[in-house]
């Protein structure tokens, strides 16, 4: 007993003690991750790397984290902190270092200067015979007994962490809209509703198109009607980025992709080919901030909000509606943006209206489509008049 108390780990070797305990906590996070349905790695055998990788459901790396299952004695080196860093940065998606007290763990807040996020955990992770080591030695400190309420903790500060962090991973987002609960349960509750409404919608378009019957669909059914319709797939992102607009309440920080969208008729496709985008006629739009009537050409990057604004054009001067597709690549000094909603007024009706005020020359036209009968922005309407679920 006496040999006991003199110890400094609860297993003869010290190599031991920190196999056992490093591999503990990443086991238990890689469990709690596939829970919320992602595929994972771990570094099983601790050698040099990440210790876990996480993966969507099409195989898409998305995270990966080191984790330090230490205690408040432990002290951190600048060759280890180094380590670790280069580790993280090897890959280019989302990156983290979790992490449990230890004497100088001040330290390592400047990994953040590397685009590296940090999660701490507020105790040592112990399998329960280590833990009763230390409360014999009364060295509980900052320690827990691996359980179903640390897991629990752990699972909370997890979900806390993939709301701030992965909500503008597009694979998420898509797989979410689909049907998995991965992103929706990493949510604060208010937006889970906005993301539970928007799949509700997302199935109704998806059964209405391709006439499938029952409750819900498989995800594997709607990924490949989507994969195999060019139309659709570009429909399908861009009710993603309203989504991702609307979960996101903000017009900031808003980085516009080289190719945009201009809704309109094909009576107008002819002229439009041979002289580009022409701004509106005088007198036809009033600008809030300006005071003023100005001539712009309007622009979206949602071949969604281009459907309304085609359907707009063909009520007025007649013909079919299309869709043109514009390369703005060295025209983006030029551009203005502003938050926008469509008159329905339902989960994925925010978007972005971006807009010029010059002409627009037709070498900048990539391509046009056709919008097919009935269009998703129509079949979004009569979903919601029929089933008044989305507003």
């Amino acid at each position: 007993m006496i040999e006991d108390l003199n110890r400094r780990y609860p297993v003869r070797k010290r190599t031991q003690y920190t196999q056992s305990v490093g591999k503990l906590l990443p086991h238990r996070i890689s469990q709690i991750l596939q829970e919320l349905g992602f595929k994972t790695w771990i570094n099983h055998g601790q050698t040099n790397g990440v210790d876990i990788k996480v993966y969507d459901s099409d195989d898409h790396l998305i995270l990966v984290a080191e984790v330090l299952n230490w205690s408040i004695g432990s002290w951190i080196s600048e060759n280890r902190k180094g380590s670790m860093i280069n580790n993280l940065l090897s890959y280019g998606c989302k990156k983290v270092l979790i992490y449990t007290p230890f004497s100088n763990e001040n330290e390592i807040e400047d990994v953040q200067t590397h685009g590296i996020s940090l999660m701490k955990i507020d105790y040592q992770l112990l399998p329960k015979d280590f833990y009763d080591f230390y409360a014999s030695k009364n060295q509980v400190e900052s320690r827990k007994i691996d359980s179903r309420e640390t897991r629990d903790d752990i699972k909370s500060k997890i979900e806390d962490f993939l709301s701030s962090k992965v909500i503008d991973n597009e694979h998420l987002i898509f797989d979410s809209l689909l049907g998995n609960k991965r992103l929706y349960f990493s949510l604060p509750f208010k937006k889970r509703i906005i993301m539970r409404k928007a799949q509700r919608l997302f199935e109704c378009i998806m059964r209405f198109l391709f006439k499938e019957q029952g409750s819900k669909l498989k995800i594997k059914t709607m990924r490949s009607k989507i994969s195999t319709n060019g139309y659709l797939r570009k429909i399908v992102k861009s009710i993603f980025e309203c989504l991702i607009t609307n979960l996101k309440f903000s017009s900031g920080n808003f980085t516009p992709p080289d190719t945009l969208y201009h809704g309109t008729t094909n009576k107008f496709l002819a002229k439009i080919l041979r002289e580009g985008l022409i701004p509106s006629a005088p007198g036809h739009y009033w600008d809030e901030d300006k005071h003023k009537w100005i001539e712009k050409v309007d622009l979206t990057d949602s071949m969604y909000a281009a459907e309304y604004f085609a359907l707009i054009a063909v009520n007025r001067f007649g013909g079919k509606p299309i869709i043109i597709e514009v390369d703005v690549s060295g025209l983006k000094d030029e551009l203005k943006v502003r938050l926008w909603y469509l008159p329905t007024k339902c989960v994925i009706d925010a978007f972005k209206e971006i807009y010029f005020t010059r002409v627009i020359p037709s070498r900048r036209i990539k391509n046009w489509y056709y919008i097919p009968s009935p269009s998703i922005y129509e079949l979004v309407n009569l979903i919601i008049n029929r089933r008044r679920l989305f507003s």
